[in-house]
């Protein structure tokens, strides 16, 4: 109905004031006034210049986009992260994540932790005290904020696409839990969203790197479910240490958010990472599949050079397709 009556049915029509009342019928509040009024928020992205190119990072007040950003700049800044070996990068990305995250104020509404995550005090910030072999756990008392434990449940969806003209998009969200409410608006099909468990619940993120001025697109990826930790680590194999994008995505994942103050790895995880891990102080848990993330990586650059690496991830069971013109 949308596709040959065109939006105005849903947001300002019959079919909207039918979805709503449909809403109502399961015990959740909506109006058509509520479809009528929507408006879609455009915000700009968070921008880190990299080389003559620039990483597009979703901006706040969710906590994904801006996390993935603090971790990116903090890894990347002086070598930190290509300097490590294999163990120490899951070290030093749990340390840097556990920090990120009980810097974020309570709520949405608070605004920002930094209003420039990109800036040097932000990094000396995140990074000082920071010990190469020993894990610090965060203070008790930013640490309960909001507990992000379960975040490696399989509970979103992200997607990328790019044109022949190197336009691109990278797409991360989320119903709050795998099934959302568990109930769907009754003649629609349409599954409800979950309430949020915590005063931000969802972390999707994303992460673009483009060249505005060339017009080209290099690297794009998005995560649903795990941590945005998760997203950065992929961001700075891919393009910081230049590994295969595959390798970075199918590599097994260990992440800690600092609440509860647990390292939450992958059973695939080496066993001398396990044993660095360990003597850090870190307290491991076995999960399957932390989190799924989805991207490409055309180095030259979309449209000019088209060739290009697309990798679904294989903990879920996504699609990577490309088609020549």
């Amino acid at each position: 109905m949308i596709r040959t009556r065109g939006s105005g049915e849903f947001y300002n029509g019959p079919l909207g004031r039918q979805f709503a009342a449909a809403v109502r019928q399961t015990g959740a509040a909506m109006t058509a006034a509520d479809l009528r009024q929507y408006r879609a928020r455009l915000l700009q992205p968070l921008q880190f210049e990299l080389g003559g190119d620039l990483l597009y990072f979703p901006p706040g007040p969710l906590d994904g986009g801006p996390i993935t950003a603090q971790l990116w700049a903090a890894g990347y800044d002086d070598d930190r992260h290509d300097d490590a070996d294999a163990a120490e990068r899951l070290h030093l990305l749990a340390e840097l994540a556990s920090r990120a995250y009980a810097a974020r104020p309570a709520t949405p509404a608070d605004g920002p932790a930094s209003a420039d995550p990109f800036s040097d005090s932000a990094i000396a910030k995140l990074v000082a005290g920071y010990d190469r072999r020993r894990h610090q756990p965060v203070a008790d008392d930013t640490a309960a904020i909001v507990d992000y434990s379960a975040r490696g449940r399989q509970d979103g969806v992200s997607l990328v696409a790019a044109d022949a003209r190197g336009q691109a998009i990278a797409c991360s969200f989320t119903l709050n839990r795998p099934f959302g409410a568990e109930k769907m608006a009754p003649g629609t099909g349409i599954l409800l969203a979950a309430p949020e468990t915590g005063a931000r619940a969802g972390l999707p993120s994303a992460v673009i790197r483009a060249n505005p001025n060339t017009n080209q697109t290099f690297f794009v990826a998005a995560i649903s479910g795990g941590s945005p930790a998760t997203l950065a680590a992929v961001a700075l194999e891919t393009l910081d240490s230049d590994r295969d994008l595959g390798v970075a995505i199918t590599q097994p994942r260990a992440y800690n958010t600092g609440s509860p103050d647990v390292m939450i790895a992958e059973p695939g995880l080496s066993q001398p990472a396990q044993d660095f891990l360990k003597n850090a102080g870190y307290t491991l848990q076995m999960q399957e599949r932390l989190g799924r993330v989805n991207g490409f990586r055309c180095p030259e650059g979309l449209p000019r050079v088209k060739i290009c690496q697309f990798v679904a991830e294989p903990r879920g069971h996504g699609l990577a397709v490309s088609a020549d013109e």
